[in-house]
Order: C-alpha cells, then sequence, then structure tokens
C-alpha cells in the first residue's frame, strides 16, 4: 500500500510540474503550452487523479485561448463547468469569461466582462469603470487573472 501511495504522489508531482511548465510558456509560447498541458491532462487522466484533471484541463484551457483558439478553449470548459467542485470554479468561470463562452454560473466574470464590453461599445464611461472595478475584485490577489485585467482594461478604455 506504501509504494502505491508513493507513486501516486510521485505521479501528482509530475503532473503538476507538467501544468506549472505549460502556465510558464504562456504568453511567450503557446503552442509549447499547448503541448505540456495536453500532456498533464492525458497523465491526469490515466492515473485517475480527478483534481489532477481539473488542473490540467483548467491550464489546458488557458493555453487553447493564448493559442489563438478560444473555440476550443470554451469546449473544454464547457464540459468542466458542470463537473468541477467549488474549489474550481472560480478558475474555469475565468476562462469561460475570457473564451467567450457561455455563462455557467460558475462565477460573475463572463456577465462582468460583457458589460465592459457593452459600456466601452455605447461609449459609457462609468458603466465602463463599474465592470472593470468588478473584475480587478474578482481576480484578486490571482496576478495572472489581474494581468488580464489590465491588458483588457488597456484595450478598452482609451487613455
Amino acid at each position: 500500500m506504501g509504494e502505491r501511495a508513493a507513486e501516486a504522489g510521485a505521479a501528482a508531482l509530475r503532473i503538476e510540474a507538467t501544468v506549472l511548465g505549460a502556465l510558464a510558456a504562456l504568453p511567450s509560447s503557446p503552442t509549447d503550452a499547448v503541448r505540456h498541458a495536453r500532456r498533464a491532462t492525458r497523465m491526469a487522466r490515466a492515473e485517475g487523479l480527478v483534481h489532477h484533471e481539473y488542473l490540467s484541463n483548467c491550464a489546458l484551457a488557458r493555453a487553447r485561448r493564448f493559442s489563438g483558439r478560444p473555440h476550443l478553449s470554451a469546449r473544454i470548459v464547457a464540459g468542466l463547468a458542470p463537473v468541477v467542485p467549488s474549489v474550481w470554479k472560480r478558475w474555469v468561470g475565468w476562462e469561460s469569461a475570457l473564451c467567450g463562452a457561455e455563462d455557467f454560473g460558475l462565477s460573475s466574470a463572463p456577465a462582468t466582462v460583457r458589460s465592459a464590453l457593452r459600456g466601452a461599445s455605447g461609449g459609457e464611461l462609468e458603466a465602463v469603470r463599474g465592470a472593470f472595478d468588478r473584475l480587478f475584485s474578482l481576480a484578486g490577489d490571482a496576478q495572472p487573472f489581474r494581468a488580464e485585467v489590465v491588458e483588457l482594461h488597456a484595450t478598452l478604455v482609451p487613455q
């Protein structure tokens, strides 16, 4: 029994390291990020490590979005949305918001991004400011999410 636990622990570490490799490759090499994330997803599935499957699939959705294929990210998010436990909903909701997937009710990020886009297209600066205040709040201390809010803000708000 101890040997199997050690093997499972080593597998989990290998998967986590592969996911970290995928995330580190963003945004400089999205193709490498996709390759690493796909590998981590296959490893997690083969090992039967459910939370590692969630982790690697979130990384894969992110990598697909960064690689310019948000429709594939949306498919991954759509598969995750009905099954992820609450601890994963924030990340899945975030990816859903930024890849243009439907709002699965996982977080308020998708509706808030749509609100920012509507406000920007209508020239409603106060609506845009309010939406970005909410987005920064939703991103919290998660630096990758905050960086995306900053980038989106720079794109939508004239300086």
